[in-house]
């Protein structure tokens, strides 16, 4: 695995320990998603980024390398956060992270708008086949952690059953191999946390 764009393009990352169950984000597809969010948001990769089911840390890496200011990693697995923080030594982006171990609904739960947002790119890559997307992502939007105009990107199993995200458009929708991906976008005027 490798960064593929960016300020830190070039640089291997650390995939997950043999026989391990994490499955992360292949070059190719990264890249891909990478287009398809220069084109959604043409200043360019900006703000806080946040990696759900980080496991080796490889989409909040690239949005780092591609400009964002910081990235806060959601993960629960111990071997794949000793992965995650190995790679974030090695892209040299230790210092703009936050890595947050424990499961992801916890960790949503505990983030306030206020002092934890707003995000202007999610990441939320569940296990395939589970329909934890739209439980993260509804979390995610109803603790107001979203900016407006910010972007949630969901890679799912071919087969899985689409997300539902109240309030997210959807930008664009994606398939490569056996993996989707789905870009929902918060509008402009979407309302806020304290107007709902």
């Amino acid at each position: 695995m490798r960064i593929v764009g960016g300020s830190a393009r070039g640089r291997r990352l650390l995939g997950p320990p043999k026989g391990y169950a994490i499955r992360p984000t292949s070059d190719k597809v990264r890249e891909a998603i990478f287009d398809v969010l220069t084109v959604a948001q043409p200043g360019g990769i900006r703000g806080r980024a946040l990696d759900i089911f980080a496991g080796t840390g490889a989409l909040g890496i690239e949005a780092l390398s591609r400009g964002a200011e910081q990235a806060v990693f959601v993960e629960q697995d111990r071997a794949a956060l000793r992965v995650l923080e190995e790679n974030l030594q090695r892209s040299g982006f230790h210092d703009r992270a936050i890595v947050r171990s424990g499961p992801a609904e916890r960790a949503l739960a505990a983030m306030r708008p206020e002092m934890d947002g707003p995000f202007h790119l999610a990441f939320l890559d569940p296990p395939y086949g589970t329909h934890m997307a739209s439980s993260i992502g509804a979390l995610l939007v109803k603790r107001g952690l979203l900016a407006p105009e910010g972007m949630v990107v969901v890679e799912l199993g071919a087969r899985d059953p689409d997300p539902v995200l109240a309030g997210l458009g959807i930008f664009r929708s994606k398939r490569y191999g056996d993996t989707r991906v789905i870009f929902f976008q918060r509008p402009a005027s979407f309302p806020s946390r304290n107007d709902r």
